[in-house]
């Protein structure tokens, strides 16, 4: 009589082991075709990167970090630590501070409006705050039958305490004023150096 073989009984271990195995295998597909098209989507991004990275000596553009393709992370290429260029101290004298606070704190002085104030405090005070060419018309309209001399109505016009510095300089500055004066026919001229508002005054001067 012949001999009939009965089949093992399928081990459930196994059987659930090999079909681990499957998934996995299923999975290794799915991430390798993921890997690839991620690898193609980079490739073309590193393409267009090149084409805006500046080019470094050599011809190369910046390095960019490679893919490991065993696990699709990133491996960056450690950067090169940049050396800063070291600044050397000057030799030299030390500015002294006492100096820097002495120029900083040395207050600008305006010489012009310094004279202009000081002509005003020495003017009389019947001329209270008058300009200097309308002071100049007065003494000479008050003095109408003379021809003033320059100093004259200087004296006229400032106090004696007017320091003798100043009172040069407001002797030139009424000089002026009588030249203009003349130009515009406010006034006549005597003989050298004098001055009146009356033309017969002058020409009395000058025949004297």
């Amino acid at each position: 009589m012949p001999s009939t073989q009965i089949a093992p009984a399928s081990d459930p271990t196994l059987t659930k082991l090999l079909e681990v195995d499957s998934d996995l295998a299923t999975q290794e597909t799915e991430l390798a075709a993921q890997l690839e098209a991620l690898q193609q989507k980079r490739k073309g991004l590193q393409t267009v990167i090149g084409i805006f990275a500046p080019v470094r000596e050599g011809g190369s553009n910046e390095a960019l970090p490679r893919i490991n393709s065993l696990n699709g992370s990133a491996a960056a290429k450690p950067a090169e630590a940049t050396k800063a260029p070291e600044t050397k101290p000057k030799r030299g004298r030390k500015a002294s501070p006492s100096n820097n606070t002495q120029k900083k704190t040395t207050p600008t002085r305006t010489k012009g409006s310094r004279k202009t104030e000081n002509w005003q405090q020495y003017m009389k005070k019947e001329f209270g705050q008058a300009s200097l060419p309308d002071a100049v018309s007065t003494v000479l309209q008050t003095y109408s039958n003379e021809a003033l001399e320059t100093p004259a109505i200087v004296s006229a016009i400032f106090t004696d305490k007017m320091p003798a510095e100043l009172r040069n300089q407001a002797r030139d500055r009424v000089s002026n004023v009588l030249s203009v004066g003349l130009k515009d026919n406010k006034w006549y001229r005597g003989k050298k150096g004098c001055y009146s508002a009356s033309k017969a005054a002058a020409a009395a001067s000058i025949s004297s």
